[in-house]
């Protein structure tokens, strides 16, 4: 409505998450906003292509001086020792003008902004000093409630005369509170928090992190689940500050344990709602609270392993699934043994299309029977998901969508809300392939969209799916809508595999039903390469590519990725060896290779009807279709043109059936 300008301070700082969405402001927004990030130097050493950088430079001996008049009227001696000692820097000229107010007859002046800070700690009244130490524990911001549950309990009736003589020196300031009926300050800068910590012993340390932990704790109450990131931060720094003082005792483990169930727990849940970045690094830091053999931690390595292969760091996730298979087998737990062997398995066969898929069919029985006998709902929810994957990779959609039903059932049981989020998803992707109605497909994603709506990734791929079933009725627009959410919400998470999934169904399923083979070229071709990135199974992204430019007509490029397609695609990935014998077909057909071209046409057609993909049939049967015309054999190919039309109206794909009649010459209104 307005111009807008967003300050964000010390984006040095940030994650990888808020510099893409502050880059994406910045790049997309159509409104009139000025997005303003300070940062230091570091951001453009380890970001160069930061889009727009202006650097501070020291400030000149003329608005130095100015700067020290508009602060203090003080000699002009004085000014002129302020002005040289303080190197152009405004912060440490305002803090060299504080300590000369304080001790104005002070000779030496501290070389450095942090020797300068820490002398004006050391100036402090011993009951200010240490209630700065202890409000520095909570950090930047700091609440009143938690600088008194750090005092010791002689002190406390001084530490709101403490805070105001803190304020009084432009130490720190008032500042929004986090929690009802509670008090917040902020340091000045971060560098008198770091200060005031840094003078700090490190056993006081360790005692205040862990006593601020508890204190967090009762203030946060039952929002307890939104702090537990920054409780087990605490937790975590109290445990290293111990084993930095000394032999790790039985405290210093149960802390250890504290923490790591704590960052796990914010970790989990990050992985649940589509964070792979920090879930991942949440992840990572519980681990190395564990023991190697410990149960739990066997249990996170193998989550953190999905983290890791959300986010596409492939060699990553191999590295934690081995180590995790290890401590599992030395470890002699079933259990623990039979969840590695799922994530491991659910990871390959995600990656490497020469996986025997028989016998990860038959693993996946083996671990249903293990998990049924363990009673372990987390367990069989994995495993039947895992079940579903021979299925549909054979194009069998009613087995599948059983499998992932039970799937998704055990995983309400256990409470495991990633299993049952994914399970979801793969219905609502099912309601696209297999015999269920297109309408009654986008009624499905809509029920689905409400109970993954706490879950962005989950959300998006679920968009991702009704986009298809938009496009099949032919509400493109609608279609483009959908999918374009998704798309910018997995950009945002950095979530590379599903982004590029996601483009690639954009150009396949989307663009291509719109007649804009332009377009879904540009989003395929994007697709392709980030699944090539992060995908070593990428024989169905290039046959979808293939198709893609068959229709640009960039033939020699679409005949080589149907080589491609074929030689990554596992025999038993009915859907890949379809479409790209479809593709390569009409390929040889345009060539005059008419015999090749129907039998490989036919090849395409027989195994689509081993299916139960309406979709899938409908389009083998346009293909030889396409062939045959090609061959002159007009009769035949308007006959298979119209039990195509047959199998998309049951289907109710009104796209599909409407090419069809346009083909056939027949099409009629609506």
């Amino acid at each position: 409505e307005r111009p807008l300008v967003a300050l964000i301070d010390d984006v040095h700082w940030a994650e990888p998450a808020l510099l893409e969405l502050l880059r994406e402001i910045a790049g997309r927004a159509r409104a009139p906003i000025l997005v303003l990030c300070t940062a230091r130097p570091e951001l453009l050493e380890a970001d160069p292509q930061w889009p727009v950088a202006a650097r501070l430079e020291p400030l000149g001996s003329a608005d130095a001086q100015a700067l020290v008049e508009a602060l203090a009227d003080v000699p002009e001696a004085v000014r002129t020792r302020v002005v040289a000692a303080s190197g152009g820097n405004p912060l440490f000229l305002g803090e060299l003008l504080a300590l000369l107010r304080e001790r104005p007859d002070e000779e030496t002046l501290p070389p450095t902004l942090s020797a300068l800070l820490a002398a004006r700690l050391d100036l402090l009244p011993e009951p200010e000093r240490a209630t700065a130490e202890r409000a520095a524990i909570e950090g930047e911001v700091f609440h009143r409630g938690g600088v008194l549950e750090l005092t010791p309990e002689h002190a406390r009736p001084h530490v709101a005369a403490s805070l105001a003589g803190l304020a009084g020196k432009e130490l720190i300031r008032p500042a929004p509170a986090s929690f009802a009926g509670e008090a917040a300050f902020r340091f000045k800068h971060v560098l008198v928090r770091d200060a005031a910590y840094a003078g700090t012993a490190k056993k006081l340390r360790a005692e205040l992190h862990e006593r601020f932990a508890g204190w967090l704790e009762r203030a946060v109450g039952d929002r307890a689940a939104e702090y537990e990131e920054i409780i087990g931060y605490h937790l975590e720094r109290s445990y290293r500050f111990w084993c930095e003082l000394g032999p790790v005792d039985a405290q210093a483990t149960a802390l250890a344990q504290r923490a790591a169930e704590r960052l796990a727990s914010a970790g989990r849940r990050a992985l649940a709602r589509g964070d792979g970045r920090v879930a991942a690094g949440l992840l990572t830091r519980a681990t190395s609270l564990l023991p190697e053999e410990e149960p739990v931690r066997i249990e996170l390595l193998t989550v953190l392993a999905e983290a890791l292969f959300d986010v596409g760091e492939l060699e990553r996730m191999r590295a934690v699934l081995a180590e995790a298979a290890a401590g599992a087998d030395r470890s002699g737990d079933i259990r623990s043994q039979g969840h590695v062997a799922l994530v491991a398995l659910l990871a390959r066969i995600f990656t490497d299309a020469a996986t025997p898929l028989g016998e990860v069919d038959a693993e996946a029985r083996r671990l249903i029977a293990l998990f049924d006998g363990l009673g372990d709902d987390l367990g069989l929810a994995r495993a039947w998901r895992l079940a579903s994957w021979m299925p549909f990779m054979e194009a069998r959609a009613d087995a599948c969508e059983r499998a992932l039903e039970r799937a998704a059932e055990h995983a309400r049981r256990a409470g495991a809300e990633r299993e049952e989020l994914q399970s979801l998803d793969g219905l609502a992707e099912h309601a696209f392939y297999g015999r269920t109605p297109i309408a009654e497909g986008i009624r499905r994603c809509d029920r689905i969209l409400e109970r993954v709506s706490a879950s962005r990734m989950a959300e998006a791929a679920v968009l991702r799916d009704r986009a298809t079933l938009e496009a099949a009725l032919g509400q493109i627009q609608a279609a483009r809508t959908s999918i374009g959410s998704a798309h910018a919400t997995l950009e945002e998470l950095g979530l590379k595999r599903e982004l590029g999934w996601t483009l690639l169904f954009w150009g396949y399923f989307v663009e291509l039903t719109a007649g804009d083979a332009h377009q879904a070229e540009v989003r395929a071709r994007e697709g392709y390469r980030i699944v090539g990135e992060v995908d070593e199974a990428r024989g169905r992204a290039a046959a979808y590519l293939a198709e893609v430019l068959y229709q640009r007509a960039a033939f020699d490029e679409a005949r080589s990725l149907t080589r491609i397609s074929e030689e990554n695609a596992a025999p038993v990935d009915r859907v890949t060896q379809i479409v790209w014998r479809g593709t390569r077909a009409k390929l040889l057909a345009r060539r005059g290779e008419l015999a090749d071209a129907e039998a490989l046409a036919r090849e395409a057609l027989a195994s689509a009807g081993e299916s139960d993909w309406l979709n899938l049939q409908a389009g083998a049967h346009l293909e030889l279709a396409d062939v045959l015309r090609q061959a002159g054999r007009s009769a035949e190919a308007d006959a298979l043109t119209d039990e195509a039309r047959v199998l998309y109206e049951r289907k109710g794909n009104l796209a599909g059936a409407a090419k069809a009649r346009a083909l056939l010459g027949t099409v009629t209104a609506g």
